[in-house]
């Protein structure tokens, strides 16, 4: 419904005059906001599909996040096998998990490939404003609202009302990007495509990339981010005492690190240790680059090591001399491997 341009009434399509204050109303009035969503039903269309890849990929990131949880714990049972200790919070534990989870997800699937797993499968994908890919800034904020249902709503509704073609999030138009259509993708039935723009799509890994991808590369690295979490929610307090230690060091020169971060650091060699030893067995079987299974186990043994080393210094049973050759030797090594590795690639 058009609205009067002097006092702001909505009027009837067909009136010439508003019925309130009897301006004239102009043919080319534009309407705002909702009025104008629920009277384009291609806009409709290309928000029921990013609110579809919205809950595909809340699907994906539960399920991940699950598995990386369980993968985690796992290591960190086993250590407490040695440490006693049983009280054990999972990551879940902390607040807003899953939303961070999706955040982190998004952030780098849509940096690298320009969409989420589930926008390429309904066929959509992220733009800058200029229509190149998005940079690292625009991913980061236009992402940040999915952290809870809450907030990404008010981010839909500050994005929508406002604006004469509600076409995008709040974040969306402060990231400088927008979610387009890109011409592929599953059909839906009823749901018209949205033709806002069409360009080639972008493939959840890129086909001249596939024999370089290595799954266990990302899969390391996330069960790195939830060890670490898991630690800091049962340790909070390692954070300041890592810090106090840091600047102990500039100010005093070498000393022991607390009782606190030794025991933190025990949990995380542990768990780190045994996922590296089960990482490279996994790899080896499933013939994943398995001359790096040798050197996943190298490191997952060398990380038990050095729990064995900090365990056996909280018992006062020798000092850590030991642990600072192991960790000389352990870098020696890696750099052998690293030129191993590179001669046997070429």
């Amino acid at each position: 419904m058009p609205r009067c341009r002097k006092c702001g009434e909505p009027n009837s399509p067909d009136d010439v005059y508003c019925w309130r204050c009897g301006a004239r109303l102009s043919p080319s009035q534009r309407v705002e906001g909702l009025e104008a969503l629920l009277g384009d039903f291609r806009l409709q269309s290309l928000w029921a599909l990013r609110l579809f890849a919205y809950f595909l990929d809340l699907f994906f990131v539960g399920i991940l996040s699950f598995l990386l949880s369980v993968f985690a714990f796992i290591p960190l049972l086993v250590g407490s096998l040695f440490g006693d200790n049983w009280s054990w919070q999972g990551i879940w534990a902390l607040p807003l998990y899953l939303g961070l989870a999706q955040i982190i997800y998004s952030v780098i699937l849509e940096l690298i490939y320009g969409a989420t797993f589930g926008k390429q499968i309904l066929g959509l994908m992220v733009l800058s404003g200029k229509g190149g890919k998005p940079g690292l800034y625009g991913v980061v904020v236009r992402n940040l609202s999915k952290a809870h249902w809450v907030l990404l709503l008010i981010d839909f509704i500050a994005g929508v009302f406002p604006s004469h073609v509600p076409r995008d999030k709040y974040l969306d138009k402060l990231s400088g990007t927008y979610v387009t259509y890109s011409g592929r993708g599953i059909q839906i039935p009823f749901l018209a495509r949205p033709k806002v723009m069409k360009s080639s799509s972008r493939e959840i890994i890129p086909g001249d990339a596939v024999s370089d991808f290595d799954p266990f590369s990302i899969l390391n690295f996330g069960i790195l981010l939830v060890v670490t979490a898991t630690i800091l929610i049962n340790s909070p307090e390692t954070i300041g005492t890592f810090f106090s230690w840091i600047i102990s060091l500039t100010e005093g020169g070498f000393m022991m690190p607390s009782t606190v971060l030794l025991i933190s650091s025990y949990w995380f060699f542990v768990a780190m240790g045994v996922w590296g030893i089960a990482s490279g067995v996994i790899r080896y079987l499933l013939l994943i680059y398995p001359l790096k299974s040798v050197q996943e186990v190298f490191n997952g043994l060398f990380s038990l090591l050095w729990a064995g080393f900090i365990r056996f210094y909280l018992k006062g049973m020798f000092n850590l001399t030991y642990f600072v050759g192991s960790v000389i030797v352990f870098f020696l090594a890696q750099i052998v491997f690293a030129v191993y590795y590179a001669r046997f690639s070429d």
